[in-house]
């Protein structure tokens, strides 16, 4: 991916969290005093709306929401002066927006070309698959249930569509829609149910490059869903997976967007065809999307979830709040750890290999 492109695309991310907090402020009347486009300094005054002043800014690279009274009282419309609930709404606008952006771009991803199919690479003998007559180089793209309903089986496997469908059946046979040498079959096969409870077919599969098909919007709404949630869980088990060394502390080190970028390019340029190429840029983002949401949720200084643990301090001291004096310099340490920090991370992305 050309990093060029990649900035565009992350600050655009960016964009969208500071216009959530933007959107949201306003909507509980906290005055936004400056909304920028790209980081300062600033370069160019666009125009003002409504008591905000919009910027043009120099480095190209999402933008900001400046609020007035962030850190202390500034009379009527300063975010300090406002209420619990409107500055938790707030706080929580960013992340939320870059959340629901990253749903909105995958289901219109999978509406208008979604990658579907999984490749047999080997068939066991004596299993139904070998019964079935599946061959090496087919491609599952479905597996029908009772009433002949297509379930498309994703690139990352069949289980999960197969599991389901084949604990549905009265007889546990289902029907595969395999596409073999260019012509669509129907398929039918009884998967094993084995002692661990799982039904299988005895094949090994990959991800099969070059199959899309558009999905219907609630369906691939759904999908969407479904992908980023998983992402979401994932992410907050993985403590738990590197205490029980399910995961090297290697694998799940942390990048900034050096790192990214890198994995991006990465995951990119593995692609066989551009149009796999389009779609494995444009899931991507999506899940930097939530991570960077995801990010900012966590209790820690200068980021909003910082913020928000000061609000839900207040709350429970029932509206006693921390000085803004002292407030305002944890955010400020916090922001100092963070810029350390990310030279540190920054570092290692450039010396150390990906994963």
């Amino acid at each position: 991916m050309n990093v060029w492109l990649f900035i565009v695309l992350f600050g655009l991310l960016v964009f969208m969290h500071e216009f959530g907090h933007f959107w949201a402020a306003r909507r509980n009347g906290i005055v936004v005093e400056e909304f920028g486009f790209g980081l300062p300094p600033k370069i160019w005054h666009l125009f003002d709306w409504e008591g905000t002043e919009f910027t043009l800014n120099l480095l190209p690279f999402g933008g900001f929401a400046r609020m007035r009274g962030e850190d202390k009282p500034e009379g009527e419309g300063s975010f300090y002066q406002a209420s619990t609930k409107a500055r938790a709404v707030t706080l929580l606008a960013g992340p939320i927006m870059n959340i629901l952006f990253a749903v909105a771009l995958l289901t219109v991803t999978y509406t208008i070309s979604a990658p579907v199919g999984v490749r047999v690479q080997q068939v066991m003998p004596d299993t139904p698959a070998a019964q079935a007559g599946l061959q090496v180089g087919d491609v599952i793209l479905a597996v029908l249930d009772q009433q002949g309903t297509q379930h498309l089986v994703p690139r990352s496997g069949l289980s999960g569509v197969l599991q389901p469908l084949a604990k549905a059946s009265p007889f546990g046979e289902t029907r595969l829609v395999v596409m073999r040498k260019g012509k669509e079959l129907i398929v039918p096969v009884r998967p094993a149910l084995e002692k661990d409870d799982v039904y299988r077919i005895g094949v090994y599969i990959t991800g099969a490059a070059s199959y899309f098909t558009h999905v219907p919007p609630w369906t691939a709404f759904w999908q969407a869903s479904r992908d980023l949630g998983g992402f979401i869980w994932a992410t907050f088990t993985l403590p738990a997976k590197l205490l029980s060394k399910k995961v090297s502390p290697h694998d799940a080190r942390l990048t900034g967007p050096v790192g990214i970028y890198k994995a991006t390019d990465q995951i990119v340029s593995r692609q066989p065809t551009e149009k796999d190429k389009t779609f494995a840029s444009l899931w991507v983002l999506s899940i930097i999307s939530v991570a960077l949401g995801v990010t900012n949720l966590l209790p820690l200084p200068a980021l909003d979830g910082g913020r928000l643990a000061f609000v839900v301090l207040e709350w429970l001291r029932r509206g006693k709040r921390v000085p803004p004096d002292k407030e305002g310099f944890v955010h400020a340490m916090g922001m100092v750890v963070l810029l350390a920090f990310m030279v540190v991370v920054t570092y290692f992305d450039f010396t150390v290999p990906l994963p």
